[in-house]
């Protein structure tokens, strides 16, 4: 049970927790580690698990994360380390972990050396962590019970197979550049040559279709004298496909579906006119009639059961009406998720940004997937607690290509918008998503790139 000072210069003052635990993912796996589990994807207590690549050892390793100035008396750890003892102890002995804690700065050392260093180890320290754990401690009452059905000697082996680990964010950069600097001189020669492309082409799936059938007709009202666009806007929903400009309103719903209140700010109806006749006679009308082409996919997305809201841009979601409900799920895809673990539970949802957009050859819809999150279900969580969250869920680091496209074509089916033939004359219709074929690849992975390498070398 060492306990290992890793420690780096001087810290930057601007990482978080989060950018701390990826820095201890990079660690992990630079040493041979593959993480399996992540509390950010999935409630657990630990926030890391980790194997050894190849599995020469089967045992898992449990990684707890603490981006702070850790004193060993802190109750909040002693409880998480009570926790772990409860877990470990409740495993098979084939099924044991060992524990590896990660502290930015152990607060007294050497009483942490008094309790995990084998060379320092202070039975009185243990034991006095023991019996708190035991007595005085933050542990539920069903887990207070399982604590004492184990005995000091069992927290002690327990201790005997956990490590801790001082060190800050340049500590971890400093070994994890080592690492790299160890990987680069054990290249061999040819892996630093410059190969050429694989000539094995294939379809990329495209975030954007073509609109290829367009909405009929366009309505054009006159606003009241006085009335701004503040006024209109405070009144019509956002995703309605209505837009204010110029002393006027512009909309493709219907006069008969239109609100009853556009009453009490037009002059009714003065034009109806043919919407892409009207979009093709100036810049600024294209420029209203992708807007209004947005908002009547994203009004078709509420009508579907979506939530709307307009938060660094416009947003559709499902609302999580049932805390009780751990996932709900539309259409076979999950499309929200309760956390009720975290110190703040909060529901993390997908959602969708949805912008028209006009090239050379005619108009796309863009589809971007985007996550946000909420305190009950419905109200967003904003500033400094969301920066927390999307630091935690970053798609950078947990999502993947697949994932991503799969929630893509997901949203795509669930708005039904492609086909060549319309339901109503104010609906809009598009391709399917677009592709694009390239004739050459990189490798897909490192199986491949090494045995093309490998060819290349033979054939030399």
């Amino acid at each position: 049970m060492p306990i290992y000072n890793l420690m780096g210069g001087s810290e930057v003052s601007n990482k978080t927790s989060e950018n701390y635990k990826s820095k201890i993912i990079e660690y992990m796996g630079r040493d041979g580690y593959k993480l399996i589990r992540n509390s950010s994807d999935q409630s657990m207590t630990e926030d890391l698990v980790f194997k050894k690549l190849p599995p020469e050892d089967k045992r898992e390793i449990w990684v707890e994360s603490k981006y702070t100035d850790l004193s060993i008396s802190d109750s909040d750890f002693l409880t998480e380390l009570g926790r772990y003892f409860i877990s470990y102890m409740l495993k098979n002995v084939n099924e044991k972990f060992d524990l590896y804690v990660f502290v930015r700065k152990c607060s007294n050392l050497n009483r942490w050396k008094h309790v995990f260093d084998n060379r320092l180890f202070q039975k009185e320290e243990a034991k006095k962590i023991y019996k708190y754990l035991s007595n005085k401690t933050n542990l539920r009452e069903e887990e207070l019970e399982k604590f004492n059905d184990f005995s000091y000697e069992d927290f002690k082996k327990f201790l005997g197979d956990s490590y801790v680990y001082q060190v800050n964010y340049e500590g971890l950069m400093m070994k994890i550049n080592e690492f790299k600097e160890k990987e680069r001189n054990a290249i061999k020669t040819f892996y630093t040559k410059e190969r050429e492309p694989l000539n094995d082409g294939e379809n990329i799936l495209c975030n954007f279709s073509k609109i290829i059938h367009y909405p009929d007709v366009l309505y054009i009202f006159n606003l009241e004298e006085g009335i701004g666009e503040k006024e209109v806007y405070e009144e019509i929903p956002k995703y309605k496909p209505i837009f204010s400009h110029w002393g006027r309103l512009f909309s493709l719903l219907p006069q008969g579906e239109l609100p009853d209140y556009i009453d009490l700010f037009t002059q009714g109806l003065i034009k109806k006119t043919d919407f892409v006749s009207w979009m093709n006679e100036s810049e600024n009308k294209e420029w209203i009639g992708r807007i209004l082409m947005s908002k009547l996919i994203q009004n078709k997305g509420v009508i579907k059961g979506c939530s709307f809201r307009d938060y660094k841009g416009k947003n559709l979601f499902f609302e999580h009406d049932d805390l009780e409900v751990e996932k709900q799920e539309v259409e076979d895809k999950q499309v929200s998720r309760y956390f009720d673990k975290s110190y703040k539970p909060f529901v993390k949802h997908k959602a969708l940004k949805i912008e028209v957009k006009n090239y050379n050859d005619g108009d796309y819809v863009f589809f971007k997937p985007e996550t946000l999150f909420t305190s009950d279900g419905k109200e967003l969580i904003t500033g400094k607690d969301v920066r927390r969250l999307h630091d935690k869920f970053s798609p950078n680091r947990y999502d993947n290509n697949s994932s991503i496209k799969g929630d893509l074509k997901w949203w795509f089916e669930f708005l039904n918008l492609k086909g060549n033939k319309k339901e109503t004359k104010q609906e809009l219709r598009t391709t399917g998503l677009n592709k694009l074929y390239l004739s050459v690849r990189p490798p897909k992975n490192g199986k491949e790139r090494d045995r093309v390498t490998n060819y290349i070398i033979l054939g030399e």
